[in-house]
């Protein structure tokens, strides 16, 4: 019996044990202690022809491509599932992109059968991050016998994560560019190997130098 009761009180203290560490585990680990926050939205481009519309699908598209990421989907309303005008005009759309800087397989191009007004609505989500707010002590540092992390431990370095992250979505998930940066990288440490120049043309271009 006695027995018994110890191996209870063993389990019941190593139990308490984990959960302390748990709890002071926050404490420890700036990531946890200060989270980035990411939000998902979408971009949305209501357009009726691409005469009215071209600036201003020339803005949507250069926003897009600040994002690193995703796809535009097009969907052009039709009167039915084989409209050949609203086909036609989702692939100027497709085409307009394309003249700005999009890939083909950024576009996604979708016809939407409605009675109503031919028009073309362009989306894509786009993440934005939220980084903590730091800079307020309420505590003295100076004053830490116990030699435990101190306010707002970290707080910086998250914060400068979130405003540098180039594609916030990065800091939830892989990004699935596939490779597309590591072999631009290649590319330039070869040029710069061989003494060539590394520049693009509309850098070399626009050089004062």
């Amino acid at each position: 019996m006695r027995k018994t009761i110890g191996g209870m009180l063993t389990m019941i203290i190593a139990i308490l044990g984990i959960a302390g560490c748990g709890a002071d585990l926050i404490d420890h680990d700036y990531r946890l202690r200060y989270p980035i926050g990411v939000e998902q939205h979408t971009a949305i481009l209501d357009v009726g022809s691409l005469d009215e519309d071209g600036e201003r699908i020339a803005a949507f598209a250069a926003d897009f491509l600040r994002t690193t990421g995703g796809k535009v989907a097009v969907t052009v309303s039709g009167q039915t599932a084989d409209d050949a005008e609203a086909i036609a005009f989702a692939q100027d759309i497709g085409a307009t992109l394309r003249a700005h800087g999009l890939a083909a397989g950024e576009i996604d191009l979708r016809l939407a059968v409605n009675a109503g007004e031919r028009r073309a609505v362009l989306t894509y989500v786009f993440y934005v991050a939220r980084p903590p707010q730091c800079g307020t002590w309420t505590k003295d540092i100076s004053d830490n016998w116990t030699n435990a992390p101190s306010e707002h431990f970290g707080c910086a370095t998250q914060r400068n994560v979130g405003s540098m992250a180039a594609n916030p979505r990065d800091l939830i998930r892989l990004s699935d560019d596939q490779g597309r940066w590591g072999s631009r990288s290649v590319d330039i440490l070869g040029k710069y190997q061989r003494g060539q120049g590394t520049a693009s043309p509309k850098e070399a271009k626009t050089s004062t130098k």
